[in-house]
């Protein structure tokens, strides 16, 4: 087997275009994909922390949840017939209103309830 000069010259050039493709054209593809490695992982990492952070998040509102739900039963509001400072105010049947007169002071009690009601 022979080596004549054109397969020097062939053997020279092919290295030649292999060192120019890596220097120019290989190594920004390669820069290019670390840098979206890089960017992945970082994206990665602040979604793994973001989701620790809503769990935990919803951790603290299930335990202060549980809590209020523990104060409810144990304080539970007095009924305005258990109350001691309620005074006693006799039905409405037994004081003497004209049937009108009852229906116009209905009237007007369900409009204060409903305004206070709908007051933040």
């Amino acid at each position: 087997m022979s080596i004549n000069l054109t397969l020097l010259i062939q053997i020279l050039h092919f290295l030649i275009a292999y060192w120019f493709m890596r220097r120019f054209l290989f190594a920004p593809i390669v820069a290019q994909l670390h840098h979206e490695d890089v960017d992945r992982q970082r994206l990665q990492n602040q979604l793994l922390l973001q989701e620790q952070n809503v769990r935990a998040a919803e951790e603290t509102n299930r335990t202060e949840w549980h809590e209020s739900q523990k104060k409810l039963i144990t304080n539970k509001p007095m009924l305005a017939s258990q109350s001691q400072f309620v005074p006693s105010v006799p039905p409405l049947e037994h004081i003497e209103i004209s049937h009108d007169k009852r229906g116009e002071l209905i009237g007007q009690l369900s409009k204060h309830i409903v305004h206070k009601v709908s007051q933040p």
